[in-house]
């Protein structure tokens, strides 16, 4: 899909409501078949991915075990659109995972956190989130809770709450955010099947859980800018922050963390391409 394309998909207005807000949701995109869900959901049960025993189950790398979702977490409409948003020459893949909760259980929520609190060792923070609902998702599913505007807090409150690795933690209401903050605006993003979501990479974000008896399938990927490369960072505890596969992608000439390796980060839209 060429620029123009993508321009009138992401207009101006709405870039700048990206850059205020935080958070933005496109039109529907195209159909996803159930029988490529179903196909996607075998071949992820087929691998050796971990499967939480919970009522959240998160499948990590989910494009390296799937083909099938491979196709849909590498769409290079839905990186040029994010790439639009952030302002990015190029995009790589930092990781995607789906996440699936089961209903109707109370332990099928995801906590407020920032994705930057998990990727402490990446350079750049124009990073980036594309969730693709792959079912309608109601109120009563568990849809994304973005806090609005929260990317562009600042102050020692706002960098303590980016530092929460809060995916597995309390439910993400208003109350928990309150002893940090007073002023803040928590907003529901339910969505019609196939609709995709981007956030930016320092909003503050969970959801609730799934109070209905149908499975809620969400399709993640974060990407990466060109800019971003490993940096050493120390946590407040003296360790060095490190992500799952910094052991396992190949290491730059300094010995660090190559993250431009096209096995685990492939290159899936670059400007001009």
């Amino acid at each position: 899909m060429g620029s123009a394309s993508i321009d009138a998909i992401v207009t101006q207005t709405d870039v700048e409501f990206f850059h205020r807000h935080g958070w933005w949701v496109a039109p529907r995109l195209f159909e996803i078949e159930e029988s490529q869900v179903q196909k996607i959901m075998d071949e992820l049960t087929r691998s050796n991915t971990v499967v939480d025993a919970r009522d959240l189950r998160h499948y990590n790398y989910a494009s390296l075990m799937s083909p099938s979702c491979r196709v849909l977490a590498h769409s290079p409409v839905i990186a040029a659109i994010a790439a639009r948003l952030v302002g990015a020459d190029e995009l790589r893949i930092w990781n995607t995972n789906l996440v699936e909760k089961v209903g109707p259980h109370k332990e099928s929520h995801v906590g407020w956190h920032a994705d930057r609190s998990y990727w402490m060792s990446c350079s750049s923070e124009k990073m980036i989130t594309a969730g693709i609902a792959l079912q309608d998702t109601s109120m009563d599913m568990g849809p994304l809770r973005v806090v609005d505007g929260s990317h562009r807090w600042v102050g020692n409150s706002a960098d303590e709450l980016r530092q929460i690795q809060g995916f597995r933690g309390p439910e993400p209401t208003e109350a928990a955010l309150s002893r940090y903050r007073s002023d803040f605006d928590v907003v529901d993003l339910p969505l019609s099947r196939d609709q995709v979501t981007f956030h930016h990479c320092l909003l503050l974000h969970g959801s609730g859980e799934n109070r209905t008896s149908s499975m809620r399938r969400h399709l993640i990927t974060h990407y990466q800018d060109e800019t971003n490369c490993w940096r050493r960072y120390l946590r407040p505890d003296g360790s060095v922050a490190a992500y799952p596969h910094d052991a396992k992608i190949r290491k730059t000439a300094e010995g660090s963390p190559d993250y431009t390796d096209p096995t685990y980060c492939p290159v899936v839209w670059s400007r001009g391409n």
